[in-house]
């Protein structure tokens, strides 16, 4: 007899039968696949890079913002397979963040421990998501506001109760909303590419910091290598 309330157990059945649909459904996509494949290859390079025996504070702080990613890609995949699209879309907006932030520590590593150390209104003045995202912007020339544009994105669909939540509580456009998951392939196909980006983003630049540091190439960054280029010239040629 299960310890949870009837309610509860319920849900949790109806949670595991919508993972075993996706599966089915990925199993038969070769999108869904190789987007698969891309997050698994970023979270193998992030768990290689925590291993890294080259110990010192400031590569601990690098560490942990790379293992919060790898937390959250597990997390948002966990929901989105159980039918919380909108839920894994919120794992999704902290991944970008961290994102963001890890791509601006790895390229400015004088800012790192000014970064962890900072009182609650330096970060605020210097390091709001907003403040990194500009400084990332500046760095690559970029005036297009896309990085903006995507963390808003986010925001609008899961990361602030608004109008716009509503549409990723819907099975489709014209129903009412569900109370609990619900799988539509759809929304599937779009949360786990959406992820697949924010992965590629991550094991992006954990790769390029980890190659400036030891030229030798460890079995994660060979398959991380391997699956971006494939992934990466797939959507984006």
């Amino acid at each position: 007899m299960s310890s949870l309330p009837s309610n509860l157990e319920s849900l949790h059945k109806q949670e595991e039968q919508l993972r075993e649909k996706a599966l089915e459904l990925i199993g038969a996509d070769f999108d869904f696949k190789l987007h698969l494949d891309m997050i698994e290859a970023a979270m193998d390079l992030s768990e290689s890079f925590r291993q890294d025996k080259d110990d010192n504070e400031e590569l601990n702080i690098l560490k942990t913002l790379s293992i919060r990613t790898f937390n959250s890609l597990g997390a948002s995949l966990k929901l989105a397979f159980s039918g919380y699209n909108q839920n894994a879309a919120l794992q999704m907006r902290d991944i970008l963040e961290t994102a963001f932030l890890l791509d601006y520590l790895l390229t400015e590593p004088d800012q790192i421990l000014t970064w962890w150390n900072a009182d609650g209104k330096t970060r605020r003045s210097k390091y709001t998501p907003s403040k990194i995202r500009e400084a990332l912007d500046k760095r690559d020339g970029l005036v297009n506001n896309k990085r903006r544009d995507t963390y808003q994105m986010f925001c609008e669909l899961a990361g602030h109760p608004n109008p716009h939540m509503v549409h990723m509580l819907r099975p489709t456009p014209d129903s009412d909303i569900a109370a609990g998951p619900f799988m539509e392939i759809t929304g599937l196909k779009a949360t786990i590419s959406e992820m697949a980006k924010l992965a590629f983003q991550v094991g992006a630049s954990i790769n390029s910091f980890v190659e400036s540091k030891n030229k030798l190439i460890n079995p994660s960054q060979t398959q991380f290598l391997m699956i971006a280029t494939y992934w990466k010239k797939t959507y984006f040629s």
